[in-house]
């Protein structure tokens, strides 16, 4: 009578590991999912600027050899972003993504800062100018869960964005009579990327999904006088497995 029940306990047993490695085996998350997206959004300027130098800047404060140290609400204004990526979700946890980002910098019609070596505060006119970030704009993100299968999951992360920062100017330079030309500088910065992903659809394979993402970052440093923004936006996503 004791084996008979030790024999029925090892089947029940045996029964209820194979019944809960199927489950595990039906409901388990690939190790990768592939994300494509689209995002855009609007743009607040923060920090402060100082150490303009150089042709690009004299266009804009109309002085030669003037250093001036400004906050970035005396030169720039908010303005809007948008950009694409691809990327993938490893171990429903770890995400990294490469992307195109466009911002179009705002700048001030006119402002009043205060400059050296000469102290003093001096009017100045931006009219004509026209500012632009082409950047490559790479993310490494830590998900709480894969949306796929909690339905939500807020993230947190580090992102790095290194472009041309480009200046045109319509008109002609009064002295020389020559069209102004374009210029560019390679520019960088980082930034603490935070959001949430939601899920919307699902295909009936259950292998694809459409995720709405608030997708909003800060940019803590930048290189030289690279605008620093406060980025809220909203991003499209399209979740696959390959």
């Amino acid at each position: 009578m004791y084996r008979f029940s030790k024999t029925i306990m090892l089947a029940a047993a045996l029964i209820l590991v194979i019944s809960v490695g199927s489950a595990w085996s039906l409901t388990k998350v690939p190790a990768r999912v592939s994300i494509i997206d689209i995002s855009g959004g609007y743009s607040m300027i923060t920090g402060n600027y100082g150490g303009f130098r150089g042709d690009s800047w004299n266009k804009i404060f109309g002085l030669s050899g003037s250093n001036p140290s400004v906050t970035g609400s005396d030169i720039y204004s908010p303005t809007f972003h948008f950009g694409f990526s691809y990327g993938q979700l490893r171990n429903n946890h770890l995400f990294y993504s490469v992307g195109f980002r466009y911002t179009k910098i705002g700048l001030e019609d006119s402002t009043i800062v205060p400059f050296s070596p000469s102290p003093g505060i001096i009017y100045l006119e931006q009219s004509g100018l026209n500012l632009n970030l082409y950047d490559i704009d790479f993310n490494f993100n830590y998900y709480q869960s894969n949306v796929a299968v909690t339905g939500w999951s807020p993230y947190i992360g580090l992102g790095m964005r290194t472009g041309f920062q480009v200046l045109s100017a319509e008109g002609r330079d009064p002295e020389s009579g020559l069209e102004y030309a374009s210029e560019s500088e390679l520019k960088f910065a980082l930034a603490l990327n935070v959001g949430i992903d939601v899920k919307l659809t699902s295909a009936a394979s259950n292998r694809s999904h459409f995720v709405l993402s608030s997708a909003n970052s800060f940019d803590f440093l930048g290189s030289g006088n690279r605008p620093r923004y406060l980025n809220l936006g909203l991003a499209l996503k399209y979740y696959f497995r390959p």
